[in-house]
């Protein structure tokens, strides 16, 4: 797997002073690792958020800390965003050792199409965009391929026990849990309408935690 690099920079202020480097755009950031601790640093604003695009929290990045000679290996465990402008505010690394399995999420992705779709049978409903994994550093998967082309009838699924993944790699998710089905027409735009409402809920707690921190 591709391996990111960002430059960081050791960080001194802390507190409601880190408002100054956001103006500058600089964006505070923290790594923790219990083989160094935990460390202050800061990026710059346009490097970070490139490699956050592209990294998600399955891709190891480099972090090239000024006056360290070595990089620190992390994986991105945490981005805090601006509830109104959506921009990055703090960004919390885990350094990994490789010799020490690590647990993260990887994206599925769909591939192929559902002959039971295909043919108006159908609409798919996805019922999980992500898979928990459990691996070493170097053993990490960018994704995990979910093969539609077995999806010939109505209530046809595809299940987590379906999924096929490097020997190096353990699923972590129940192996029964679906992963993506074939539902009736009607019923999938009855759930449809409700995602919605579940969503915007979710936005507001969401929204109102942010703004007591």
């Amino acid at each position: 797997m591709e391996q990111l690099e960002l430059n960081v920079e050791k960080r001194t202020i802390v507190g409601k002073q880190v408002k100054q480097l956001r103006d500058k755009g600089i964006i505070p950031a923290v790594v923790f690792g219990h083989e160094i601790g935990s460390l202050a640093i800061q990026a710059p604003e346009k490097a970070l958020r490139t490699v956050l695009s592209r990294a998600g929290t399955n891709h190891l990045i480099a972090l090239k800390v000024q006056g360290q000679k070595k990089p620190t290996l992390a994986l991105v465990r945490d981005v805090q965003r601006d509830v109104i402008k959506g921009t990055v505010t703090h960004v919390d690394f885990q350094a990994v050792v490789m010799t020490e399995k690590i647990r993260t999420t990887v994206p599925v992705h769909f591939v192929s199409d559902s002959p039971a779709v295909l043919s108006g049978l159908g609409m798919l409903l996805h019922d999980l965009d992500e898979i928990e994994i459990e691996c070493l550093p170097g053993d990490l998967i960018s994704h995990i391929d979910v093969d539609l082309s077995a999806l010939k009838d109505l209530d046809d699924a595809v299940h987590v026990k379906d999924l096929h993944v490097p020997p190096t790699v353990a699923i972590l998710n129940d192996p029964e849990d679906m992963v993506v089905h074939v539902a009736r027409i009607v019923e999938a735009a009855e759930e449809l309408e409700a995602a919605p409402e579940e969503a915007g809920e979710v936005e507001v707690v969401r929204k109102g935690k942010a703004e007591e921190e």
